[in-house]
């Protein structure tokens, strides 16, 4: 509970031109010293009236209250994360199914135009006055070949360290 002093002299609460800051000034120009002299004597008075006494049941349905609360932000934050995590997810892997069709379709295309342009080489060379010579297994040249080399000799493997290393941390 808040509490605050009060001058036991203080009657009203309203500013008057005897309660006011200012002092008058007498002929000298010097300040009139009030001739009241105030009391020292102060009681404390509440500010708030105090509050009833709550029972035990209502303050535990108050902790209910706010662990309640607690979960259930922490719930919507949960759901949220996911649904966001959700969307992403899906996001990628559309864009990745679109990029893996046009790949696939690129392939197609590719797998077309080698196959166009083979059998346009094949035309070319079945033709005679092209140039081309396909008869040239007469004049290839095979090579025999080489004999096995011997096996090399491989160094030994080092010794092993006397100091035994650990394993595993």
């Amino acid at each position: 509970m808040t509490y605050a002093l009060r001058s036991a002299s203080v009657v009203s609460e309203r500013p008057s031109v005897r309660s006011s800051r200012v002092a008058p000034l007498d002929a000298a120009g010097r300040f009139q010293r009030s001739r009241r002299r105030r009391s020292s004597a102060t009681r404390v008075v509440p500010l708030k009236p105090p509050l009833p006494a709550v029972s035990e049941k209502i303050q535990n349905l108050g902790r209910v209250r706010r662990v309640t609360a607690a979960l259930s932000a922490t719930l919507a934050v949960t759901t949220l994360a996911l649904y966001g995590s959700t969307v992403y997810t899906q996001h990628h892997w559309n864009r990745a199914a679109s990029d893996l069709e046009r790949l696939r379709e690129n392939e197609r295309q590719l797998t077309v135009a080698t196959e166009a342009l083979r059998q346009h080489v094949s035309e070319l060379t079945a033709e005679e006055n092209t140039g081309l010579d396909t008869s040239i297994r007469d004049r290839a040249v095979y090579i025999e070949p080489a004999s096995p080399r011997p096996p090399v000799a491989v160094p030994p493997p080092l010794a092993e360290p006397s100091v035994p290393f650990p394993s595993a941390y």
